[in-house]
């Protein structure tokens, strides 16, 4: 594939979708599969690899660059927060087990049960009231 048929298409005016149709002047139109040349290739690599050892930073990717790191960390994120979130409360679990003895622990929940129906009642009686 020739390096003028790799790059998206814009242009003004309607433009034929390789499906079939026309495509709106502010679509792009990406081939099935982008490449780049080997040289490009090898540059964002090596620059991935630099950013993972730490040998770079977030802060010199230009914004083009950072876009796609933006749009993976969120993505990859999103996808784990629950296992985050369960293992976040598993790790507050067992530190309250490990540092504290059964009484002190019924202490801590029941202080916390009666924070939050506190909590409750202030917003209920507080929304009746007002």
């Amino acid at each position: 594939m020739s390096a003028k048929n790799n790059r998206p298409s814009s242009h003004t005016g309607a433009v034929k979708d390789p499906a079939g149709g026309l495509i709106d002047s502010n679509s792009t139109v990406y081939p099935a599969r982008i490449h780049l040349t080997p040289s490009a290739t090898e540059y964002l690599e090596q620059l991935a690899k630099d950013l993972m050892l730490g040998r770079c930073a977030l802060d010199q990717l230009p914004s083009c660059l950072l876009q796609f790191w933006s749009f993976g960390y969120s993505t990859g994120r999103a996808s784990r927060q629950e296992a985050i979130d369960n293992l976040s409360a598993e790790n507050d679990r067992l530190y309250l087990r490990a540092y504290n003895s059964p009484e002190k622990i019924r202490e801590i929940y029941q202080r916390r049960l009666d924070g939050h129906f506190e909590r409750e009642a202030a917003l209920y009686y507080g929304e009746v009231s007002a």
